[in-house]
This record gives C-alpha cells, sequence and structure tokens, in this order.
C-alpha cells in the first residue's frame, strides 16, 4: 500500500510544468513634441509696459522635436503546461487501477484462517480485499486527474502588468513645443519671491498684468499654472520675460 500511494503522489506532482516569462504587447504608435534641450527657454513674450499695464505676447519658440513614440504593454505570466508525466499518470493509473484485479484474484486464493490480537482478528485473505480496494481508488484518481490535465492544456495567470513607452524614431527638424497659443496656462508676475498678479493666456496668445502703482524694479513673469495637455513641456515656475520699471 505504501509503494502505491508513493506512487500515486509521484504521478500527481509531475503532471504539470510552471514557467514565468514576460510579454510585451504593442498597443500602437503617436507623435509627441519633447523639448530639444531641457536648458533652453519653452515660451518667450514680447513686454509692453502703459497706462499701468503689463502686456505681452507669448508663443513657443522652435525648442522641440517631433517623437514616434510606441506603447507597450508588458505583463508577466506564469504559465502551466501539461508535461509528459501526464500521460505517465494515465499509463500508471491504469496500472494501478488494472493491479487490483490482480489482487483480488490472488484474494480467492489466500488463507481464510483468522490472526488474533488486541485490536482484534483479520484473515490474510481480508488484507489482501483491502490492498486491492486502495489501489484500484488510487489508480482510478491518478488516471482522472491525469486526463484533466491533458485536456486542460496551458494555463496562463497575469501576474502584473505595466506600461512601457519606446521612442520609435526621431525627427531632426526643430518646431514650436505646441500649435497656438498655449491655452489654460496661466503665468504670475514676480518681484523678489513675491506674486504681484496673476493672469491666463487668452485664446490670441495675449496676457496683462494690473502693475500696482508703487512698484519700481525688476519684474519677473513666470509660469503658474499648466494644463495637462503641456504638462510634459513646460514646467510650473519656468521664467518667460523680464521687465524693469524705473523710478
Amino acid at each position: 500500500m505504501k509503494r502505491s500511494f508513493c506512487l500515486s503522489f509521484c504521478l500527481l506532482v509531475g503532471c504539470t510544468t510552471t514557467t514565468l516569462e514576460t510579454r510585451r504587447i504593442p498597443l500602437g504608435e503617436h507623435r509627441e513634441r519633447v523639448p530639444r534641450d531641457p536648458s533652453l527657454p519653452r515660451l518667450t513674450a514680447d513686454w509692453v509696459f502703459g497706462d499701468g499695464m503689463l502686456r505681452g505676447v507669448v508663443h513657443s519658440p522652435a525648442a522641440c522635436q517631433a517623437v514616434d513614440v510606441e506603447l507597450i504593454r508588458e505583463e508577466d505570466v506564469s504559465v502551466t503546461t501539461p508535461n509528459s508525466m501526464s500521460v505517465t499518470g494515465v499509463a500508471g493509473g491504469l496500472l494501478l487501477g488494472i493491479g487490483p484485479f490482480f489482487i483480488f484474484g490472488q484474494a480467492s486464493s489466500s488463507s481464510y484462517s483468522e490472526t488474533c490480537d488486541a485490536t482484534g482478528c483479520t484473515s490474510e485473505s481480508e488484507q489482501t480485499d483491502y490492498l486491492g480496494g486502495v489501489s484500484l481508488v488510487l489508480g482510478l484518481a491518478v488516471a482522472a486527474y491525469s486526463v484533466y490535465q491533458v485536456l486542460q492544456g496551458p494555463q496562463t495567470e497575469v501576474l502584473a502588468t505595466r506600461m512601457v513607452r519606446q521612442e520609435v524614431r526621431r525627427l531632426p527638424e526643430d518646431q514650436p513645443c505646441w500649435d497656438g497659443p498655449p491655452l489654460g496656462l496661466e503665468l504670475a508676475l514676480v518681484q523678489a519671491g513675491r506674486e504681484l498678479a496673476r493672469a491666463a493666456i487668452d485664446g490670441a496668445g495675449l496676457v496683462a498684468f494690473s502693475v500696482p502703482e508703487d512698484t519700481r524694479g525688476e519684474l519677473e513673469i513666470v509660469v503658474h499654472s499648466v494644463p495637462p495637455a503641456l504638462a510634459q513641456q513646460v514646467p510650473v515656475g519656468a521664467p518667460v520675460g523680464r521687465f524693469q520699471r524705473s523710478p
């Protein structure tokens, strides 16, 4: 019985093989504009002061390049496949299932004389019948499980996913970082780190600040907030220009 159990267990645990692999699934390409040189300004403007207002026309210099980017989804997967032990399991299970018939045949010729001890009485024939029954159940279980594994085929489980950006090609020509005015972008007028005014760029690329009457000296215009569409092109705090107001 112990030998039958060990063989069944070895066949069961050896019916599949699990491997780990990474799969790359292309999701298509799209074109982006990326800064050619991070040190170059992304915004420039021509400023004019009059009637207490500082006005400017904001535009993007040719500081970016077009890049074709491919998006790829990477998946870490485990693949479980039946191996050659599955066929062995079927054969082994059938052998274990057929074996009991031989054992039952031997039981008919076994001695029916009983041997008694403190736990009770049993005969050689009863022991043979019990061993045959256990072998029959194990054999059928091994065969059924092995057939199930073969019919199932490879089983895949996704363990983790991630998105990867892969640059395909970069066009050599410099171009503006976006088309038209940077709608939704907000600028701030500051002096010595203190914000004096704030204004958004309109559809024509115009922006205007009301400068306090008593303000003198150098004024700086910086990016205060950026819409999501321009988040990669224009950092918050980027300088847009300077203006010197004389006493």
